[in-house]
């Protein structure tokens, strides 16, 4: 077994397939068992049309069942939500491999699946596919957020969620938002503006109302204008809800951002530490769970009373 390390580690890695591959039996079986945002891999559009192109081969491939489980996997939900926009120029006239090769000086991606050699860092050939998710585990789906010091950074590191999440809920018992810092200010709008500009429609903040000096009406009150002025400003139209429970019975103990797909825990939330602060993708059974208490229901009906701030667009 391969240790997992933190340090210089991914939540998410951008994988470059070669659309030629998915024509091949062990291929499809790593992605469709080992692939998607909830598992911290992501297929790069490479080119833009890379499914279409993939579905080109699966139609070549002789073999009906393989045909079948080719097609099949390139309409499942979590391969569709897991292929993400490359921004990397891709000319026509040129072969696949060759592309790579172009783009890896100056745009790498973290790994590279090719039915050849390809002479870039993480490049494997599909016998090796079962080293890729071997030496993948060890990288993938944890970071510590404490090195993260810039908002680039910072969206680099959150893109594939924001890109394939149209809906949100941050969890944190002690989660400020505009009032915060600068850094976590500038951290939460990064966040809102990219997901917003990926299409997002649907967020949602929970906090707990009972602090140690008792709760800062007056701050959330604050929060709450600075948040219209600034959605307003932004010129969102869908649906943000920033809520204080009622927590005298200590019970939110999640911190965590969740999506439709996935989930990463945060182990201090979305707040500034000087300590080490590792964020992690949640298991399935931990996400489904966590889904269901703060995005498939309101988390205002388990408790007495709470306080909060309803967005509305004024378009």
């Amino acid at each position: 077994m391969v240790s997992k390390s933190i340090e210089n580690s991914l939540l998410f890695e951008e994988v470059a397939i070669d659309p030629e591959c998915l024509a091949l039996s062990n291929v499809i079986d790593g992605v469709h068992y080992k692939f998607g945002i909830s598992y911290g891999r992501c297929i790069s559009a490479f080119p833009n049309d890379w499914r279409n192109k993939a579905l080109q081969i699966a139609n070549t491939i002789e073999d009906d069942y393989l045909k079948k489980r080719a097609k099949s996997l390139l309409a499942k939900p979590e391969i569709l939500s897991s292929i993400i926009l490359s921004g990397r120029k891709f000319h026509v006239n040129s072969n696949w491999i060759n592309e790579v090769i172009n783009v890896s000086s100056e745009q790498p991606f973290d790994a590279v699946i090719a039915r050849g050699y390809v002479p870039v860092h993480n490049s494997y050939v599909p016998t090796d596919i079962d080293d890729y998710l071997l030496h993948s585990e060890s990288r993938t789906g944890s970071i510590d957020f404490s090195k993260i010091k810039s908002t680039t950074e910072f969206i680099k590191l959150l893109t594939p969620f924001l890109r394939t999440n149209k809906k949100f809920a941050l969890v944190n018992k002690w989660q400020w938002l505009l009032t915060d810092t600068r850094r976590v200010s500038d951290w939460f709008k990064a966040l809102m503006d990219h997901w917003i500009a990926f299409g997002g429609v649907d967020a949602t903040v929970i906090r707990s109302s009972n602090e140690l000096k008792g709760f800062d009406r007056e701050r959330f009150d604050r929060e709450a204008k600075l948040l219209n002025d600034y959605l307003c400003q932004r010129g969102y139209s869908g649906s943000f809800k920033y809520i204080a429970v009622d927590d005298s019975q200590n019970e939110l103990h999640a911190r965590c951002l969740l999506g439709s797909l996935c989930g990463i825990h945060l182990d201090f939330g979305l707040e500034m530490t000087p300590k080490r602060h590792p964020w992690s993708l949640m298991n399935k059974a931990t996400f489904n769970g966590e889904y269901k208490l703060y995005l498939e229901s309101d988390v205002r009906d388990r408790y007495s009373s709470s306080v909060d701030f309803i967005y509305k667009s004024k378009k």
